[in-house]
């Protein structure tokens, strides 16, 4: 049991007397197994064996003694408590440890509770004494050792008795105050003060203006950073001397112990709250009305607390006051509930924004002080709460801290406002002044909650589904949804036809009224509608639906067929139905897919439309393929400028071919390959013999085509896996050379630029793909099913490159005038392989000119007849002249894949392009 639950219980009773069990803690024996675990050893004197003892019974000292020896009362109350039914009820909340505080109504209840108590608990082998009663005649018939001894220095009229650390006298029924301070004359520190304090025993909170003051004193110890030891200052040595001498004062107070329960009519709380910047503090005080109308007020009990070094607000810091009351009330209520009837509660407090606070729900509040709203509203509701003028509160006294001299004769503090001792009609009248919501501090901001209604158009819903099926199947349960909750008969199972048929209608319905809203209120009232459905003779069947009247109505064709839904050209659930009937009818034509559409659905310009969705289909585009091919791009600079020689070439692989390194019979066969140069500008040819596929051989190839024709500034060559079998292989070994470390060592000291053009686009290589082309025609039919030597391999191959050298670039001329044509020998014999440029000599006349510059002209003039007669051969586009679209990122395209059939094809979605300087990919 709590003290103050004690205390509180022993000032309601106008008879009271204290007893105490006689060595409570011996009458308690410990099970014997139990026993081993509280050992002593003791011997008389050293000369003597040691001897082990075991205690039996509750031992001090230990820390489970007190819940054992109470655990012990309790159980006897629990075992013998019905035949003494009065001790039972008193000793179960009224006895902390070994002392018993007990009372009743009168003399004669009291006489008969004395005794039941002690019949009680001779039962369990406990014995009381120390007793003490206000009524002397209850102590009548006990012997005079089993009476309290009185304490200190008592007069025969005032005895004073120990009662749960109080001081009580039973002759006047107060409650005192001692107090023992040791002032030896040395300078006070910080623990003599701790010490001074603690000694001053308040559990109830009477002396809360006195301990205030003392804990306020503390707190500014340290704040000063004092070690324990460390002496005061003397102004802080003054002070605490003039408390110390005051508060010998206390001893002077008579606080009544009863409160006049027992003949209230009216029994009213009122708890009062306030705040200091240094602390708060909360009382309550009991207000009772007998039958002859008589006020008294008593203070019940009362706390405060000293506010944190950490600085707050001074109006949360009275929201902490009121909490704290609520909480003191709270508990005032619970105790006195048990056996009163409580008339009414006040909770009183002179801060409006507390008040305000108070009376707003917490959610509108910030979080600290939201959390103590919340907790006062549920300890006081906000209705009790009243506003009280800050010179009537008597909180003041607990927040603010006083003096012992000031205290023993305050009345606010003992008996609260003087009014309130008087009616509550001549009460002062103080109207709370709310503060409004928008200038009250610690408020949220204002969140409006809205709900956006969303109103969901059937129509959408169309749009939501890429499938007639997947459209088709949502309906239908959007409908059973619907249908199970107007009904009581619930649809279940696999969806039927009949649902599937309500589905279309509904979804055909919502078609035209999106699509024909125009129409639809002229044809109710059986009006023309518009020209473009006219010719139809349209109408509308029971279901509201716009069928088609026709000339059809004496066929024996189905009423569907005959009187078929009108259904627009240009919409969402036109195309997926298109879509549906083409795939269902395994992906056949227009024709087909209007025809079994006409049997239910007439749609507007319906070839054109079905058309249209058809060229969509990807798996039938995939059957019949097109591939999309640009306009042909402009030659790039480096073919129409003039420049050496092989200066800009392209390079390619060409072979294998088979030759015999001697003419014998049994020499194997050995693979060669051409390494195949074509100039940029003059299509000239060089084709180099060698005899496998390393980086060797290719850099020597490489070097005597240099050697021959010049230093190469770029060169350019394929980079894609285009060719198949023996070529694809060609092709990547090809690659791999012209990566590899020594080729681009060459690259660095010849200055030759390497270039490759975008994987798998031949066109762009299509150059010496010619070249490749023309010299394997000459050699495969030149060459048959024979296998040349070496030698003659590369006799072969010389001469093939001069036949390639010897082609006309430009048209032939039918004048018999014109013998002689343009072709890539002129340039390469015109002159040295080394030639720098030139001055030139075109427009001067050969008269002015030696033979070194007459020479020189005539190489000239050969550029200039590349110029004039070559050069414009080039203009034309002879095929891809269809502009298309662009090829874009993102674009989805279908890969053409030669050994695959169509449907095999994978679909891509294209991530980069390489577009040309015109712009085109």
């Amino acid at each position: 049991n709590d003290i103050c639950d004690i205390i509180l219980d022993f000032r309601r009773h106008l008879i009271v007397f204290s007893c105490d069990i006689k060595q409570m803690f011996r009458q308690v024996l410990i099970h014997e197994s139990d026993q081993l675990f509280q050992l002593i050893f003791w011997r008389e004197n050293e000369n003597q064996p040691l001897q082990t003892y075991s205690l039996q019974t509750v031992t001090y000292g230990v820390t489970s003694s007190p819940y054992l020896a109470n655990r012990v009362v309790q159980q006897l109350i629990v075992d013998e408590g019905s035949a003494h039914p009065l001790a039972a009820s008193a000793l179960k909340n009224q006895i902390y440890v070994d002392d018993a505080l007990l009372g009743s109504s009168s003399i004669e209840e009291a006489h008969l509770l004395k005794t039941d108590v002690i019949q009680l608990l001779q039962k369990g082998g406990f014995e009381l004494r120390k007793w003490s009663s206000n009524h002397p005649a209850l102590l009548d018939d006990l012997p005079e050792d089993h009476r309290d001894t009185p304490i200190g220095f008592p007069t025969p009229e005032q005895p004073i008795h120990s009662v749960l650390g109080l001081k009580w006298c039973p002759r006047s029924d107060a409650f005192l105050y001692t107090v023992k301070l040791d002032n030896n004359g040395s300078v006070p520190t910080k623990r003599t003060v701790l010490s001074s304090i603690s000694q001053i025993y308040d559990p109830i909170g009477w002396l809360t203006p006195v301990t205030f003051w003392a804990k306020s004193f503390m707190q500014h110890l340290w704040t000063l950073g004092l070690n324990w030891d460390e002496p005061l200052s003397k102004d802080l040595v003054s002070v605490w001397h003039k408390f110390q001498s005051e508060l010998c004062l206390i001893e002077k107070i008579e606080i009544p112990r009863y409160i006049g329960l027992a003949v209230a009519t009216n029994i009213q709380l009122h708890g009062f709250s306030d705040a200091s910047e240094i602390g708060y503090a909360g009382c309550v005080y009991l207000r009772i009305e007998d039958c002859h109308k008589n006020v008294f007020t008593h203070l019940l009990i009362a706390k405060s607390r000293i506010a944190p070094l950490k600085r707050i607000t001074l109006p949360r810091l009275e929201l902490c006051g009121a909490h704290l009351l609520s909480k003191l009330l709270h508990y005032c209520v619970e105790k006195l509930s048990l056996h009163y009837t409580i008339d009414s509660i006040t909770a009183w407090s002179d801060s409006t924004i507390a008040l305000s606070w108070i009376r707003t729900p917490s959610y509108r509040l910030k979080v600290f002080v939201a959390n103590r709203v919340n907790e006062i509203q549920e300890n006081v509701p906000p209705s009790l709460w009243s506003h009280i003028a800050s010179t009537d509160n008597p909180a003041d006294c607990g927040s603010r801290g006083i003096s012992p001299s000031v205290l023993q004769s305050h009345s606010l503090w003992w008996n609260g406002p003087l009014w309130l001792r008087s009616l509550p009609e001549h009460w002062p009248v103080s109207r709370i002044p709310l503060i409004p919501e928008e200038t009250l501090p610690e408020t949220k901001p204002h969140s409006v909650t809205t709900l956006a209604v969303t109103k969901i158009d059937p129509i959408d819903l169309l749009h939501r589904f890429s499938s007639w099926n997947k459209l088709i199947h949502v309906t239908t349960y959007i409908l059973r949804f619907v249908n199970n909750c107007r009904l009581k008969e619930k649809i279940t199972g696999s969806i039927n036809l009949e649902e599937i048929k309500n589905a279309t209608i509904l979804i055909c319905k919502l078609v035209q009224q999106e699509s024909f809203s125009d129409e639809i209120p002229l044809l109710k009232k059986k009006q023309l509608c518009s020209l473009r459905i006219r010719r139809l003779s349209p109408h509308l069947d029971k279901d509201e639906i716009i069928r088609v009247g026709g000339r059809l109505t004496y066929s024996s064709l189905t009423n569907s067929t005959k009187h078929p839904i009108l259904l627009p050209k240009h919409h969402h659930v036109v195309n997926i139905l298109i879509d549906y009937y083409h795939i269902l009818y395994l992906h056949s034509g227009p024709t087909l897919v209007q025809a079994m559409l006409a049997s239910k659905f007439w749609i507007l310009s319906a070839r054109s439309a079905i058309r249209s969705r058809i060229f969509r289909c990807i798996r039938c585009f995939k059957c019949k393929p097109t591939s999309s091919i640009p306009v042909m791009g402009n030659l790039p600079k480096c073919r129409i400028t003039p420049s050496r020689p092989f200066s800009v070439s392209g390079v390619d692989f060409a072979g294998p071919f088979f030759v015999k390194q001697f003419l014998l019979r049994r020499v194997q066969p050995m693979k060669v390959y051409l390494c195949i140069f074509i100039c940029f500008t003059t299509k000239a040819v060089h084709l180099e013999v060698v005899t496998d596929l390393t980086t060797d051989a290719y850099l020597a190839s490489l070097v005597r085509f240099t050697s021959r024709r010049g230093c190469i500034t770029d060169l350019y060559s394929d980079n894609g896996t285009n060719l198949t079998g023996a070529a694809e292989k060609l092709r990547r070994i090809f690659q791999a050379l012209l990566k590899d470390k020594k080729i681009s060592n060459f690259a660095e000291q010849s200055n030759t630029k390497f270039h490759f053009i975008p994987p798998h686009s031949p066109h762009q290589g299509g150059l010496w793909e010619r070249a490749v082309r023309s010299a394997k025609h000459h050699l495969t039919r030149v060459i048959g099913q024979q296998v040349l030597s070496l030698e003659e391999f590369i006799t072969l191959a010389t001469r093939t490159e001069a036949i390639l050298n010897s082609r006309p670039i430009t048209p032939i001329s039918s004048d018999p005038s014109d013998l002689e044509v343009l072709t890539p020998g002129h340039f390469l014999a015109g002159g040295p392989l080394t030639t720098p440029i030139e001055t030139d000599f075109t427009s001067t006349s050969l008269n002015r000119l030696n033979r070194w510059q007459m020479v020189q002209c005539f190489s000239q003039h050969i550029w200039s007849r590349w110029q004039k007669e070559y050069l414009h051969t080039l203009q034309q586009r002879p095929k891809w002249t269809t502009h298309k679209k662009n090829i874009e990122i993102n674009d989805l395209v279908i890969l053409h894949e030669d050994n695959l059939p169509p449907l095999s094809w994978k679909v891509g979605r294209v991530i980069s392009v390489s577009p040309g300087l015109d712009g085109i990919v």
